[in-house]
């Protein structure tokens, strides 16, 4: 859980899952540019999560709407049956 809620650096483990939920779901990510990829992937499903990824960045971003981007990101994988 602290991954989630500190301010000093986003963990490489979490930016990890991350990428690989996004390339998953066929979107193009790139390691440097992961925080812009969620962004847009945030915009698909709710402007104001994607606004505020662009706004404040991922790390200070509220536990919420980290949450959302990871159980959206996550059930939207296809199924693996």
């Amino acid at each position: 859980m602290a991954c989630f809620v500190y301010f000093i650096a986003v963990s490489y483990p979490l930016i990890e899952l991350h990428v690989k939920l996004m390339r998953k779901l066929k979107k193009s990510v790139n390691f440097d540019r992961w925080e812009k990829a969620a962004a847009k992937y945030a915009h698909s499903y709710s402007d104001q999560d994607g606004w505020e990824i662009e706004r404040f960045g991922y790390k200070k971003l509220n536990l919420a709407v980290k949450l959302r981007l990871l159980k959206v990101n996550f059930y939207s994988m296809p199924s693996l049956t």
